[in-house]
């Protein structure tokens, strides 16, 4: 026959009613009857019991007296929890490594979204540095702009100056020109009466 630990193990009373097929009363009854000769077997933490392998054996044997076939039974119902247990952690390893390789390709998302935002904090970057560099050429431009229109303006302003000259030099002239004939006919008026005397 299999050993105690193969065929039992830790176990709450819960699990032993099913196990035997008891009632849960029947196996408390059972589990504090045991606690009497051996409290060593019985473990409890809080409101939370667990009775040991050696415990469970105890139950089976001197409290139930199963006989052999019901310890057969016993443990082919043991092998067949055992088969579903050894399943169930096969089916959590399975997942485990579907969730380490999905934590992976996470991971290499999160990288990859990183990489792409530090790629735009890069481009944002010097986008911001080429709009200021803009920015400052936009201002140092309207400087030269107001600049110019200063410089226009004092360049009218000289021009009108020099049309008010020119104006002034075409009239003068033209009073001299005129003052000039003048004097031309009378010098001529007067030769003239000069020639007669």
């Amino acid at each position: 026959m299999a050993k105690i630990q193969d065929i039992y193990y830790d176990m709450t009373p819960r699990e032993i009613a099913k196990l035997f097929g008891k009632s849960l009363q029947a196996v408390t009854m059972g589990v504090s009857r045991m606690a009497k000769e051996h409290p060593e077997w019985k473990i409890k933490e809080g409101r939370a019991v667990t009775v040991k392998a050696a415990g469970v054996e105890w139950l089976a044997e001197t409290y139930f007296r199963l006989d052999k076939h019901e310890m057969q039974l016993i443990d082919e119902e043991r092998a067949r929890m055992q088969k579903e247990i050894d399943y169930l952690k096969d089916l959590l390893e399975e997942k485990e490594k579907a969730l380490a390789k999905s934590d992976e390709n996470l991971k290499l998302a999160i990288q990859q979204q990183n990489k792409l935002g530090e790629q735009y904090r890069l481009e944002n970057d010097k986008y911001k540095q080429d709009l200021l560099q803009l920015e400052e050429k936009n201002e140092s431009l309207q400087e030269e702009n107001k600049k110019l229109v200063r410089d226009n303006l004092n360049l009218v302003e000289k021009l009108s100056d020099v049309e008010a000259s020119k104006q002034i030099t075409m009239n003068a002239n033209e009073f001299l020109s005129k003052k000039l004939q003048k004097l031309k006919n009378r010098n001529l008026i007067q030769r003239i009466f000069n020639v007669d005397e």
